[in-house]
């Protein structure tokens, strides 16, 4: 079972929303899905139940909360941020998950 299967669709929902916010931003030249993707994968499933604005926030606030390091690929093969092969930036992770919370914090 997949865990967009496990959250009944949620997984899929915050990860459109996310990135749409994103595609909103002027500064973000590209658009970084897999980065998003992955962060949220590494979110529990049972913070994934609504698309409203304050579980968007606890989501963010998890994430920010916890290690980047110990977040896993969404394959689980690796080491998201950790990787040598692949690794993610943090740094821009951190800066987008800025972005994501201003544009939530502004509605």
């Amino acid at each position: 079972m997949t865990k967009n299967d496990e959250t009944k669709d949620m997984f899929r929902q915050i990860v459109v929303i996310f990135k749409n916010i994103l595609l909103k931003e002027k500064s973000i030249e590209r658009l970084p899905s897999e980065i998003i993707e992955t962060l949220v994968y590494n979110v529990p499933n049972s913070m994934l139940k609504s698309d409203d604005k304050n579980s968007m926030i606890n989501i963010i606030n998890f994430i920010r909360n916890n290690p980047l390091r110990d977040f896993r690929t969404i394959d689980e093969q690796d080491f998201a941020f950790s990787s040598l092969y692949r690794g993610m930036s943090p740094m821009y992770s951190r800066h987008i998950l800025k972005i994501i919370e201003k544009t939530l914090t502004r509605t």
